[in-house]
């Protein structure tokens, strides 16, 4: 026999074994899941909306300059808390500014609210209105539920435009 069709049938029948005996050792193993309603396990979350345009970034071999006339910036550092992994953890750091008005907050934006005596860094996931004015609902990316309560836009005290690992 040729040694070339050795070769390549010695790799299908190796190969061919390792994927069965994965599949039977998943199967062995692993429980059962289901697919969550859409069919994916991937979780599909609103993006921060696109609050520093292309123009606005200026690039030089040393440095980057993000120019946001009229903005008020701050610099902040993160908890370790891990509700926001992967997004970020305590090693990042982030750029933010004070929102306005309630117009420059979008679904998918990290905000930094009031909460008692400190502030929680969580994503916006719904925008509303009731009885009493415009709120936002909140929820850690890796926390499975909304935070409680709604954010008022006085709760609000930064937006996060840009986040640095």
């Amino acid at each position: 026999m040729n040694k070339t069709i050795l070769l390549t049938l010695v790799l299908v029948v190796y190969f061919g074994m390792g994927l069965t005996s994965g599949i039977f050792l998943h199967d062995l193993f692993l429980p059962d899941r289901e697919l969550p309603a859409g069919g994916s396990f991937l979780v599909d979350r609103a993006s921060p909306y696109d609050h520093i345009k292309e123009e606005q970034v200026k690039l030089y071999d040393d440095r980057v300059e993000i120019l946001l006339p009229g903005k008020q910036l701050s610099w902040a550092r993160f908890a370790d808390s891990n509700s926001m992994d992967p997004v970020f953890d305590h090693t990042a750091n982030s750029i933010e500014i004070i929102p306005q008005q309630p117009e420059d907050i979008h679904v998918g934006d990290i905000v930094a609210f009031q909460y008692g005596e400190g502030l929680i860094v969580h994503r916006v996931v719904e925008i509303g209105n009731d009885e009493q004015g415009w709120y936002a609902l909140t929820a850690g990316d890796n926390i499975h539920t909304v935070d409680a309560g709604k954010r008022r836009f006085n709760d609000i005290k930064y937006l996060t435009i840009g986040i640095l690992y």
